[in-house]
C-alpha cells in the first residue's frame, strides 16, 4: 500500500519492466547469511519475482554456473 502526503492511499503490485535495464543484480549485506545475492526478474504477466542465493554457498553455486558457461562458451 502506497500512503501520499495528502493522507490519501492506493493498493497496488509491483510491477517489473525488463527492458527498463533496472532488474540488475545485487549482494546484499544479511545477519543471518553474512551475504546474499538478490537477482530480480520479470516473470510473463511482468510481475516482480527475486531469485535469491544466501551465504557463502549460494554465492559458490552462483559463482560456479557463470565460470562453467565462460569456460564451456570458448
Amino acid at each position: 500500500m502506497l500512503a501520499f502526503a495528502d493522507g490519501t492511499t492506493r493498493t497496488t503490485r509491483p510491477r517489473a519492466l525488463p527492458s527498463s535495464g533496472r532488474l540488475r543484480r545485487s549482494a546484499i549485506p544479511s545477519r543471518r547469511h553474512g551475504l546474499v545475492l538478490v537477482h530480480p526478474y520479470a516473470t510473463h504477466s511482468a510481475a516482480l519475482a527475486l531469485r535469491v542465493a544466501p551465504g557463502a554457498r549460494g554465492m559458490g553455486d552462483v559463482v560456479r554456473r557463470k565460470v562453467g558457461k565462460w569456460v564451456g562458451a570458448g
